[in-house]
């Protein structure tokens, strides 16, 4: 089973003499992360009502430049909605701690208003659903909607020059239930919801200067109708277009859903000593994962010679005692290591040992 913290993609780096660094990758828990007995999700979307259509780009484009950009809709797209619920599998799937089933025929019957979440599946439902397609939990999009409001503007910019500003704003809101059948519990409840913002300025006409010998003065031109026009088309045509704008809504809501449910992975060094000519053979075992290997290897070390090369042992024993994903184990032979030849290598590994103990610690607490 996969564990809390996950250690995957090492390089081995050159170090200091007598000891080689390695970069790795470590997950930290999402503060919504599923319980350990979660391990694949069939993904479904109740988000949308007959409203919803797959609104064609042109005509969406269209309707706001007949409103002169000055305009605001409800946008119930229904591929915006099928795009959330497709980017949130690949999202979760891609976190490497998730299985994950998104069914052809994916949608769930919806009659309520599209802003009105709705009442939970009856659990016969759901367990027919993760029977069906072999997942431990069913997670639901229950809701998605979005908002664009597109908006123009000709102001005095600092200099007194006519500028004209066109922006547009998409808001969305997103609400997933995940329904463990076993327990017959909706585990987890996330709403997220932003808004993007893109705009642009276009300076309109230009200036003449008034007087001579040196002491002219710089004034705007005052625009006319035409070139007001000519500037807002200018303006609006560098904006990314509305459909672009709902879609890349949608990803970004996906984004923000995945953030509870995946974990975070960032890069850490962890450093080992070199004991005889074993360097290639740690390499190809840090590639290939098979941290027992290396554990195995070093572990006659730290029974025989002098105290320096048996805490350097036992020492490299700690670091792959982690990567086996046994953290008090590896703590504790990191301070067998400090407590046979006192070193700030040990010393420093075990706080970062602490640090990632402490982490799964709360978890653990949270969960």
């Amino acid at each position: 089973m996969q564990k809390i913290l996950v250690i995957a993609c090492m390089w081995v780096l050159a170090s200091c003499s007598g000891m080689r660094s390695l970069l790795i990758e470590t997950s930290r828990p999402a503060a919504d992360m599923l319980p350990d007995g979660i391990r694949s999700l069939t993904l479904m979307n109740r988000s949308m009502s007959p409203d919803y259509d797959n609104m064609n780009a042109d005509s969406l484009q269209a309707l706001f430049y007949s409103k002169r950009f000055r305009a605001s809709a409800w946008i119930l797209d229904s591929l915006a909605a099928d795009t959330v619920l497709l980017s949130l599998g690949d999202l979760l799937y891609s976190s490497g701690r998730y299985d994950v089933v998104v069914p052809q025929m994916r949608n769930i019957l919806r009659l309520r208003n599209f802003d009105v979440t709705p009442t939970p599946l009856f659990w016969s439902e759901v367990r027919q659903i993760c029977d069906e397609f072999k997942t431990d939990a069913l997670l639901v999009l229950e809701t998605y909607y979005g908002k664009i409001t597109a908006n123009c503007k000709t102001f005095n910019n600092y200099s007194g020059a006519a500028t004209v500003m066109a922006g547009i704003e998409s808001q969305y809101k997103a609400v997933v239930r995940i329904y463990d059948p076993k327990q017959e519990a909706i585990i987890r409840q996330i709403v997220v919801s932003d808004t993007l913002v893109w705009e642009e300025r276009t300076p309109v006409g230009g200036e003449i200067t008034v007087g001579g010998n040196g002491f002219g003065i710089t004034l705007p031109v005052i625009p006319g109708t035409a070139e007001l026009n000519s500037a807002l088309s200018r303006t609006i045509w560098r904006l990314p277009a509305i459909k672009q704008c709902v879609i890349e809504s949608a990803i970004d809501a996906a984004l923000a859903i995945d953030g509870h449910l995946s974990p975070e992975w960032g890069r850490e060094t962890r450093k080992y000593f070199l004991l005889k000519n074993e360097d290639s053979m740690v390499q190809e075992w840090a590639s290939t994962g098979n941290w027992q290997a290396a554990f195995d290897f070093w572990r006659p070390y730290s029974t025989q010679g002098s105290n320096a090369v048996r805490a350097k042992a036992l020492f490299n024993m700690a670091l792959a005692t982690e990567m086996l994903d046994d953290v008090d184990a590896a703590i504790n032979l990191a301070r067998q290591s400090m407590d046979t030849n006192v070193s700030r290598h040990a010393e420093q590994y075990i706080r970062q040992l602490e640090s990632r103990k402490a982490i799964i610690e709360q978890y653990k607490a949270n969960k």
